[in-house]
């Protein structure tokens, strides 16, 4: 999952180019409002189940190529709402989500699919529940998080892994010589050695498992596989760039791994337009296409692109 951080403007990033469509989208952005595109700016698509014409954000060109493949789909009018509402049913506070203008507790909503509540897990978390069976043997934890801790990995009994977005993971002094190695074994053992206290002893149990996840991990992800490095040649080294590098990192080692299903949350901030749309939407369209557009190109080039869904929330 790639999470645009904010709220990203989806009437800027699809538009819709039908005459009566277009009317009521060019009266709304007008020149006078400076957060609309010109109808010639736009990339034309083409919806296959009606027939009716829409049109891509101008910094999307790759991501178009692929959608005019028939690798991609756009799934509108997705939301945080309950139900559809009236004006009257929202004033009234019936049937809409909690804090439906805050982004922090929207993002909270999306990654969490819990309605009503403010959620403690994520759906991607709780699938990864589902799964166990099929992972069973696995060396690292199925939800992993190139962009820190997110509810979205979080589930009822999996615990997510947390990975920086460049590079390995370990303690400061692991393995630099014989002496920090000897304290790292020292605390792997105190660990494992049990004080009869629950909360204690679960403490210990995650820390435990994260420095074993992080030994398996670390040659992993300090390495680039082949595949990996030609399918993001000459990409710009976004941070986006980098965290779904990281992901092809891993899906290229899942055998190694002991790994059959995996959910991965990376992120892009910069969607918190209150001013400057057009600009800032820009550079973030551009970023996201060709760091996409590179991971895209590893999957298949990989022999995976059917087996790997990536999508946006926001």
């Amino acid at each position: 999952g790639v999470f645009l951080f904010g709220g990203n403007d989806s009437n800027n990033m699809v538009a819709p180019l039908d005459a009566t469509r277009w009317a009521q989208y060019a009266t709304v952005r007008d020149a006078a409002s400076g957060i609309g595109h010109l109808q010639a700016q736009l990339q034309p698509v083409t919806d296959s189940s009606t027939g009716n014409p829409y049109g891509l954000h101008p910094n999307l060109p790759m991501l178009k190529g692929v959608y005019d493949a028939g690798k991609m789909a756009i799934i509108a009018n997705a939301g945080t709402l309950l139900a559809p509402m009236t004006l009257a049913q929202y004033k009234a506070g019936t049937g809409r989500p909690a804090n439906l203008f805050s982004h922090t507790d929207q993002q909270v909503a999306w990654m969490g699919q819990q309605p009503n509540v403010i959620a403690r897990t994520g759906w991607g978390g709780r699938a990864a529940d589902k799964l166990k069976a099929a992972n069973n043997g696995a060396l690292i934890p199925p939800a992993v998080s190139v962009s820190g801790n997110q509810v979205f990995c979080v589930g009822n009994s999996t615990v997510p892994f947390v990975i920086p977005g460049n590079g390995g993971i370990s303690l400061s002094g692991q393995g630099a010589d014989a002496v920090s190695m000897a304290r790292y074994n020292a605390l792997k053992a105190l660990l494992a050695q049990g004080s009869g206290s629950k909360v204690q002893d679960g403490a210990a149990s995650v820390l435990n498992g994260a420095l074993a996840a992080n030994e398996v991990a670390s040659p992993i992800l300090t390495t680039t596989p082949p595949a990996v490095a030609s399918a993001f040649n000459g990409v710009a080294n976004t941070g986006l760039a980098q965290q779904l590098k990281q992901v092809a990192r891993l899906i290229d080692s899942r055998g190694a791994l002991g790994l059959t299903r995996q959910f991965f949350f990376v992120s892009i901030n910069g969607f918190d337009t209150h001013s400057n749309l057009v600009t800032n939407q820009a550079w973030g369209r551009t970023a996201r296409d060709d760091a996409l557009m590179a991971f895209y190109t590893y999957t298949v080039a990989a022999g995976v692109a059917s087996n790997v869904t990536t999508f946006t929330m926001s």
